[in-house]
């Protein structure tokens, strides 16, 4: 596995501030080897990306807001959720203890950015848990002041936000789990190593290994980026073997069989899962007539369809298919937990594979740092 810096790390600060404000977070690129099928390689990439618990700053529920401007506040509370926070600092940390307030005025004749350097620490260990120059809003005009006296620490289940460039690699199409903010991680892609995508059709192709590149937003400068990695990913396959449930083959109620066929409810699940359970079917049952999942994202479940020429048989396969799922997570764990993690101090060359560039970090005009 190879880890290396999202970009240059430079010193500056919106020099309205005229303070050096410490850079606590940086971006890092991850580049891990999965061994296995695609379609469970498919089920790390989408919970790495989007399907992760997650931490996302927000205004509280009966928090007092002070303005002259109501435009501060109106999309305030998303861009608090979209500030990278450090996903290594917030491991096994009590986050309910964690309380931000928002204080910023301008006295000045010039506008001013608002960036989270108006964050301050009310109660908890805060410091140090996100970057001092990302912008929140837009700047204070001259005379402009903005107070929010309590901004906590939420969980959830987050997908990529605010990358649009990354839009094609999400499966629109597919049901997802959480809601923006809480994502730790951004562009994900997943590329075959020993399968040529440009010459083999994906109807034959069977790459058993696959790299996955993508990138996480916030890391403690201070933190060991290679070993945060290495358990984001532990986590990630973790996550998705809690949520393979083998009582459901044994529910009645998520279990029936209707003219001889295996019709297994995933309530609250999506093609993470039932794209990796199709393709567990066919690992350990080859010879079955049909499997097939479809989602119902009207109802917040999907369902897995399998026919087979013994009708007594389909439980038995349900099963091993479930157990076979299970165990491939736990290997992918093992994998990461046993791997060797290579810290680069730039980006290695692509060498023609088809993988995002690192993304670059960049000042705006005002001179706030954005990713």
């Amino acid at each position: 596995m190879k880890v290396w810096p999202a970009g240059p790390t430079p010193a500056a600060v919106p020099a309205a501030f005229r303070a050096q404000l410490p850079r606590e977070t940086r971006p890092v690129w991850v580049e891990a080897v999965l061994e296995c099928g695609l379609a469970y390689a498919s089920a790390v990439r989408r919970a790495v990306l989007e399907e992760m618990p997650g931490h996302a700053l927000a205004v509280a529920e009966g928090a007092r807001v002070v303005t002259n401007d109501q435009h501060y506040l109106d999309d305030l509370d998303v861009n608090l959720r979209s500030v990278p926070l450090d996903v290594a600092a917030l491991d096994g940390q009590e986050t309910a203890a964690l309380r931000f307030a928002l204080a910023a005025r301008n006295d000045s004749t010039e506008f001013v950015p608002l960036t989270t350097a108006a964050l301050v620490v009310v109660s908890g260990a805060g410091e140090g848990l996100f970057n001092r120059t990302v912008a929140i809003g837009p700047p204070l005009q001259p005379g402009g002041h903005v107070a929010v006296d309590d901004i906590r620490v939420v969980t959830g289940v987050g997908r990529v936000t605010g990358n649009p460039a990354a839009g094609h690699e999400l499966d629109p199409q597919r049901a997802t789990l959480g809601h923006p903010g809480f994502s730790a991680a951004c562009r994900a892609a997943l590329l075959p190593l020993d399968a040529d995508p440009n010459t083999e059709s994906a109807l034959v192709a069977a790459p058993r290994r696959h790299q996955l590149r993508f990138k996480l937003k916030a890391v403690g400068v201070g933190a060991d980026a290679g070993a945060v990695a290495q358990r984001f990913l532990m986590r990630a396959c973790a996550s998705l073997r809690t949520r393979v449930r083998l009582e459901a083959v044994t529910d009645p109620t998520r279990l029936q069989f209707v003219n001889d066929v295996a019709v297994l409810a995933m309530p609250g699940e999506t093609h993470s899962i039932s794209g990796a359970l199709t393709a567990a079917v066919l690992d350990v049952a080859p010879g079955v007539q049909f499997v097939g999942a479809v989602e119902h994202p009207n109802r917040g479940m999907t369902t897995l369809r399998v026919m087979h020429s013994d009708p007594d048989e389909l439980r038995g396969i349900v099963r091993d298919a479930v157990e076979h799922l299970i165990a491939t997570f736990d290997e992918l764990e093992e994998g990461f937990r046993r791997t060797t993690v290579t810290t680069l101090t730039e980006a290695p060359p692509n060498a023609g594979k088809r993988a995002p560039p690192p993304a670059a970090v960049y000042e705006d005009a005002a001179g706030a740092v954005a990713y």
